[in-house]
């Protein structure tokens, strides 16, 4: 099942990164695609847990993006929001949004 909002925030944003950052974001959610997560802590991480409901959700970071997503029941990665690392209090503001876009999703499930 394809979920898709009207916008696809994250793919603007990347979209709209230089040349050179876009083509190691976009190597990377593929490399991630192929070969699943990064044993790697820098590279791939979990941040939050939103409990027996599920939607944990991840940080994949290349350079100073970062992209926040969860996986569905299905085993598949939604790439729910993504932002330049500047401020700690910017992140916050990006894991709440992206907890939004996680309840989001599994309202929709449901239905």
């Amino acid at each position: 099942m394809l979920w898709q909002r009207e916008r696809c925030e994250v793919r603007e944003f990347i979209d709209g990164l230089r040349e050179a950052e876009r083509k190691k974001v976009i190597r990377a959610l593929r490399r991630l695609a192929d070969y699943g997560p990064s044993p790697n802590p820098e590279k791939w991480r979990q941040i939050r847990s939103r409990g027996s409901r599920g939607g944990a959700v991840y940080e994949i970071k290349v350079s100073q993006v970062r992209v926040l997503a969860f996986r569905d029941d299905d085993g598949g990665l939604v790439l729910a929001t993504a932002f330049l690392k500047k401020r700690v209090s910017q992140q916050r503001a990006e894991i709440e949004r992206a907890l939004r876009v996680v309840d989001d999703y599994l309202a929709e499930r449901e239905r």
